[in-house]
């Protein structure tokens, strides 16, 4: 009841609360992918990513330093959007929640069946 209100609400406070929640769990992918590949067992699957992940400091550069400033310019930009751009906007950024929610879910798993012994 509470996340699908969440997901409904675009007023300014709650898109700022949807995009923190975007860049932790940003920071955790990045942080979830240096260990799996760390381990040798796994590949990165992002393909823009691919090249740069061998470099762990551009990595955590990347995406920690570019999500933030990009971040910053929407909320910037939302402050004088209308109802109907928040809505629009809304239904992205809940998008975007959602599949980096799963890809952090597909990281632990990895992590639990890598530290299980199964790979």
């Amino acid at each position: 009841m509470i996340m699908s209100s969440i997901f409904k609400r675009y007023d300014l406070q709650i898109v700022k609360y949807k995009f923190i929640l975007i860049y932790g769990l940003n920071i955790t992918d990045i942080m979830f992918t240096l260990f799996l590949l760390g381990t040798g067992e796994f590949f990165e699957g992002n393909i823009l990513m691919e090249p740069i992940v061998g470099n762990a400091i551009a990595s955590i550069a990347l995406k920690v330093i570019l999500p933030i400033v990009l971040i910053y310019c929407l909320l910037r930009r939302m402050r004088d959007a209308t109802e109907s751009q928040l809505k629009i906007s809304n239904i992205f950024i809940n998008i975007c929640l959602v599949l980096y929610v799963i890809i952090n879910l597909s990281h632990i798993s990895g992590i639990g069946l890598y530290l299980m012994g199964y790979l």
